[in-house]
Order: C-alpha cells, then sequence, then structure tokens
C-alpha cells in the first residue's frame, strides 16, 4: 500500500522540459506582440470617442455607452478563449487565433474609415477511496469550505458509481475531487473579483477626460499635446512604477525583513488600488469645476469647442494616481487568483480578470446611460452634455467618487469574510 502511494506521488513529479525550448529566448517574440497590440489598442480606444462624434454625430454619453460595450465584448470573449486554451487547442494557437482575429478587426475598422463605400452614413487522506479522482488529481480528499459541495465527489455505491478503470460511470451524477475543489475555488473569489468591477469603471471614464482635453490649453513647451494621447501618462505610470516595484523596491524590502517575499500581499495589493481612485476621482471633479468656472467666466459657455486659459496638466494627476491603482490592483488581482485556484485552472486566473473588465464596461455603459437619462429629464441640461461647459461633469464624478467608497468598504468585507490565504497562514506560523 505504501510503495503503491510513493508511486503515485512519483507520477505528480513532472518531468524534465526541452531546454531548446522555451526560456528567455522567446521573451523578444512575447514582448513585440504584446506591444503592437497594445500600441493599437491604446491608440485607437481614446480617439474613438472623436470618430463616434463627429461622424457618427453621437452625443458624449451614447459615444461612451457604444465604447463601453465595445470593450466589453472584447474583454469578455477572453473567458471562452481560456477554456479553449486549457481544454481544447492549447495556448500557442489560441494566441496565434487571437492575434489573428485581432488583426483582422483592425483591417476592418481601417476599411470602414478610408474606403468610401464602407462607410456607414453618419447617423444623430482518511477515507481517500470514498472520492472520485482524476488520474493526476492535486486533492485526496475535499477541503472544508463550502462542504456543502462535497457530496458530489462522494462515492455512495462503488459498483454503479465507478468504472474498473476508476473513472466515473455518469461525470454529470460524480465529479472528481479536483472539480469541486476549482469549482469551490472560483466560487470563493467571485466576492473579492467583483471589487474590481468598480476599479474598472473608474479607468474607462478617460473618454470624458480626453473631451476636456480637447477644451484646455494643450500648449506643454514647445509641444501641442494631443487631446487622445493622455492615457499614455497612465500607461508610463504603469509602466515606471512596476519596473521600480519588482527590480528595486521588492528586493530592498525582502533584504529588510528577511521574507523571500517582501512586499505587501496580493489582497493588500488590491486594497490599495482601489483606495488610489477615490482620490483621483475626487481630484477630477475639482479640476472640472474649475475648468468649467474658467470657461464661463471667459464667455464660452454657448461654445463647447472653445479653448479655455487652463493648462491640460491639471488633468495629468487624476491620470496618474491611475495608472498607478491599476498596478496594484491588477496585478494583484492576478496574483491572488493564480495563488488560490489550482494549476488546472491556471489560465482562468486571467481570464476571470479579463472578464471583469468586460463586466465593468457594460455596467459602466448602463451608469452612464442612465445618469445621462435621469438627468436631462424636464429638458434640462444632462451631466454628460456634449457641451462640457453647460453640463455637470464635476457632479458625475463625484458620483464616482462615492461609488469608488462604498466599494473599498466593500471590500474590507469581502477579505474579512474570505479569511487569510494559505500563503498568509504560512507566514504567521513562522512568525
Amino acid at each position: 500500500m505504501e510503495n503503491s502511494i510513493v508511486e503515485e506521488k512519483m507520477a505528480l513529479i513532472p518531468k524534465d522540459k526541452d531546454p531548446r525550448k522555451g526560456g528567455l529566448k522567446t521573451m523578444p517574440f512575447i514582448i513585440v506582440n504584446e506591444a503592437f497590440e497594445r500600441v493599437a489598442s491604446y491608440g485607437l480606444m481614446p480617439n474613438m470617442i472623436f470618430y463616434l462624434m463627429e461622424n457618427y454625430r453621437f452625443e458624449a454619453a451614447s459615444g461612451s455607452t457604444i465604447l463601453f460595450l465595445w470593450s466589453a465584448m472584447s474583454n469578455g470573449l477572453s473567458i471562452f478563449g481560456a477554456f479553449l486554451s486549457d481544454s481544447f487547442m492549447g495556448r500557442y494557437l489560441v494566441i496565434s487565433l487571437g492575434s489573428f482575429f485581432s488583426l483582422i478587426g483592425m483591417i476592418l475598422l481601417w476599411l470602414t474609415a478610408m474606403v468610401p463605400q464602407l462607410t456607414p452614413p453618419p447617423l444623430s487522506h482518511s477515507g481517500v477511496e470514498q472520492y472520485c479522482h482524476s488520474d493526476d488529481s492535486e486533492f485526496e480528499i475535499p477541503t472544508d469550505n463550502l462542504r456543502c459541495l462535497n457530496r458530489a465527489c462522494i462515492i455512495t455505491d462503488p459498483d454503479k458509481d465507478v468504472n474498473p478503470d476508476g473513472s466515473a460511470s455518469n461525470p454529470w451524477r460524480l465529479c472528481t475531487v479536483d472539480q469541486v475543489e476549482s469549482l469551490k475555488a472560483l466560487l470563493r473569489v467571485i466576492p473579492i473579483w467583483s471589487t474590481g468591477i468598480m476599479m474598472q469603471i473608474n479607468l474607462n471614464q478617460n473618454s470624458f477626460a480626453t473631451l476636456q482635453a480637447k477644451t484646455m490649453d494643450r500648449q506643454i513647451l514647445n509641444f501641442e499635446l494631443p487631446a487622445g494621447s493622455l492615457n499614455v501618462f497612465l500607461v508610463l505610470t504603469l509602466t515606471i512604477w512596476l519596473t521600480f516595484y519588482d527590480r528595486i523596491l521588492l528586493p530592498l524590502l525582502a533584504k529588510f525583513t528577511g521574507k523571500q517575499r517582501g512586499g505587501p500581499g496580493p489582497k493588500v495589493r488590491i486594497g490599495i488600488g482601489l483606495l488610489i481612485p477615490i482620490a483621483a476621482r475626487a481630484m477630477s471633479a475639482v479640476v472640472e469645476t474649475i475648468r468649467k468656472r474658467t470657461a464661463i467666466a471667459e464667455g464660452l459657455e454657448e461654445q463647447p469647442d472653445g479653448v479655455v486659459n487652463m493648462s491640460v496638466a491639471w488633468l495629468l494627476p487624476p491620470i496618474i494616481l491611475l495608472g498607478l491603482a491599476e498596478a496594484f490592483n491588477s496585478i494583484g488581482q492576478i496574483e491572488f487568483y493564480y495563488s488560490q485556484f489550482p494549476k488546472s485552472m491556471s489560465s482562468i486566473a486571467v481570464a476571470i480578470f479579463t472578464f471583469g473588465t468586460a463586466v465593468a464596461d457594460m455596467i459602466g455603459s448602463g451608469l452612464v446611460d442612465v445618469v445621462d437619462r435621469v438627468t436631462s429629464r424636464g429638458g434640462e441640461e444632462s451631466w454628460l452634455s456634449s457641451n462640457l461647459n453647460k453640463g455637470r461633469l464635476d457632479d458625475y464624478y463625484w458620483l464616482i467618487t462615492v461609488l469608488s467608497m462604498i466599494n473599498f468598504v466593500y471590500f474590507l468585507v469581502c477579505c474579512w469574510a474570505y479569511g487569510p490565504t494559505k500563503d498568509e497562514k504560512e507566514e504567521r506560523l513562522l512568525e
């Protein structure tokens, strides 16, 4: 019996991979592929609001709604790609197909803008044998979390429930321990995952910042900053902070604390990423109040395209803060999912994050639509009017600030309910 257990454990040890494949020599291809994709997407998204408003006569609110829905669809399909990658096609083929379809989409969008015939008309341990296991099972017995689900992997009648080879005779009635634990892991992270939705809603408000920039003095030194390029500062902040954090700050913290992982845990980083947008959106509201008062004082209330005597640099601090928030929150989320999911769900860890972005886009779209409809009742000027000088974009930013504060409190409750992770328990034992 002991020999068989040893043989089973030895079989789970991964064999050495081919040293000629993978490694650092593959990194340039991955970096170039991701860099080109990001250059295209980050250059496209901020300017689409102008394309929709000028070529298709969309209002600011309805144009932002279209962008939310577009982003939701593109991010939501990632969960489907993760299942294909893990279960059927493999990562390489899925990445290749995804890159191909992304290229086709860019070409089609380019054709609609360049070819007149394709341009639509503009529009306004004990008892292990009782449980069903797979051949490469990571668990011997189910955990105590969500124990109500453990019944799904309990063998009640071995003659009827299990085939001679040890597999379930009816997979719809009997699950393996790994399947049950995978479902548990997914269900347990959903509350914390849901807190990231508000974070993505904050990030997706930059179409309004682009409209603000168009009405401000964009001259910086001897260069006129394009209104649609503000997101560059978010990406630069994200890149610089991650490089500094990973290469300088973490090694210093590890040396100072004597721990292999010197920095804060994933949940702490998620929380920091949810706290920063509160300050960022409050700053956005204050800046918009100043910009609007300046426009009215200069007699530009009826001129939506009038440029106020106020530098676009006022918009940069909130954007930089949001870049810092994304660095904390997004990396913290993905690391948290990786640490809590079984190895068989490695692709789901990233897919659930991008799926959260899709959900945020849908909710953000609904939020913009509701605010626009409610505030424009009775012939009143909408908060999200295309004429920012007559709208109340600052009040909309304050609304986002309050929602972000509520979301942060909700996150604290979710962390308390989730309890300590496995890594946190091990650190406490070492202390």
